[in-house]
C-alpha cells in the first residue's frame, strides 16, 4: 500500500490554501501531498498518525507536516460522551509558494532549515504554539497581501523557536510512490473502530487481500511499527482519554480499550507513558 496523493485545492488568486473546518469527522485517508501542512486541531477527539508516530489529539494540537510525509487524522467516537464537531484549521503551501528564488535569499536560511526538519514532522509547543495558533485563526479570515505577511510571520516564529519537537522517528523512511490505494487507511479505520475487541493479524490481512506474512512485512514497512505495537499505542491513547474523562474503574477502562489482561494493560501503559494508569489519572485531576 502506498499513501494516496491528495490534491490540495486553493482559490484562484491565492498562493496557498487555508481552510477552517467544522465537521463531524475527518474525511481524508492515509495520504501525502507535495505541500507542507500546518494543522491546528482546536476541538473534537481523535488521533493523528504522522509517519510512524501516533498521538491522541489534544485541544490546540499544532503540527507542521513536511512535503510528502504520509499522515492521517482520524476521529474517535468511542466513549460515553457524544461526539461533537471537529474544529481544525490547515495551512497548505509549497516551499516555493513565493517563487523559485525567494527561499534562496540569505535571510531565509532558518526557514530552509525548518522545512528540512519538517520532513519528520514537527510538533509545536509552549508559547510558540499559542502565538502561531492565534495567527492561524486570523489568517483564515484575511485576504490579499495580509495573508502572505501572516504566513511569513508564522514561518519566522517557527524557524526561530526552540519549542519544536520531531514527530516521526529518524529511521522512518516513507515510501511515497504515489498510487491510488487505500489499504493502510482501511486497516487503520478498522483497527480504531474495533479497538475494544480482539484484533487478529490474519483477519486484517484478509481485509486487504494479503497473506498474513506479507501483511506483517507490509504493515511494518509502511508504518515503522509492528501491528501489536501500533494497536497498543492506540489503546493506551484511548485509555488516557478515558482516565481523564470517565470515572470508571481502571479495570473497566482496560477492558473497554481492548486489554483482556490487566497486567498487560499496566505494562503497556507504563511503557508508553512512564506512569501507572492510577498515577496518570491523579496527575490529570490535579492539573484540571
Amino acid at each position: 500500500m502506498k499513501p494516496i496523493l491528495e490534491i490540495i485545492e486553493q482559490k484562484a488568486g491565492q498562493s496557498f490554501a487555508c481552510k477552517e473546518r467544522f465537521q463531524p469527522a475527518f474525511d481524508i485517508a492515509w495520504h501525502v501531498h507535495p505541500e507542507l501542512q500546518l494543522s491546528l486541531f482546536i476541538s473534537g477527539q481523535g488521533y493523528r498518525i504522522v509517519g510512524d508516530s501516533i498521538a491522541y489529539l489534544q485541544p490546540d494540537d499544532l503540527v507542521l507536516v513536511g512535503s510528502n510525509l504520509p499522515h492521517l487524522w482520524h476521529h474517535d467516537d468511542f466513549g460515553q460522551k457524544p461526539l461533537g464537531n471537529i474544529h481544525f484549521i490547515t495551512l497548505n503551501f509549497r516551499e516555493d509558494f513565493l517563487g523559485d528564488s525567494f527561499l534562496q535569499l540569505p535571510e531565509l536560511k532558518p526557514v530552509r532549515t525548518l522545512f528540512t526538519q519538517a520532513k519528520r514532522g514537527l510538533q509545536v509547543n509552549g508559547q510558540t504554539r499559542a502565538l502561531v495558533a492565534a495567527k492561524m485563526k486570523s489568517i483564515s479570515i484575511q485576504t490579499g497581501l495580509i495573508r502572505i505577511i501572516e504566513l511569513l510571520e508564522i514561518l519566522d516564529l517557527l524557524a526561530s523557536s526552540s519549542e519544536l519537537e520531531s514527530v516521526a522517528s529518524a529511521g522512518f523512511m516513507p515510501d511515497v510512490n504515489l498510487v491510488d490505494e487505500q489499504r493502510l487507511s482501511q486497516v487503520c479505520s478498522h483497527i480504531i473502530k474495533h479497538l475494544d475487541e480482539e484484533l487478529h493479524r490474519d483477519d486484517l490481512a484478509r481485509l486487504v487481500n494479503l497473506a498474513p506474512v506479507s501483511f506483517s512485512r507490509y504493515f511494518k514497512t509502511r508504518t515503522g511499527k509492528t501491528l501489536p505495537d501500533f494497536i497498543n499505542e492506540l489503546r493506551v491513547g484511548r485509555a488516557c482519554r478515558m482516565l481523564a474523562e470517565d470515572q470508571q474503574s481502571i479495570t473497566d477502562i482496560a477492558m473497554a480499550c481492548g486489554f483482556s489482561n490487566l497486567a498487560n494493560f499496566h505494562r503497556q501503559f507504563r511503557k508508553r507513558m512512564q506512569l501507572t494508569p492510577r498515577d496518570y489519572r491523579n496527575l490529570v485531576n490535579r492539573v484540571n
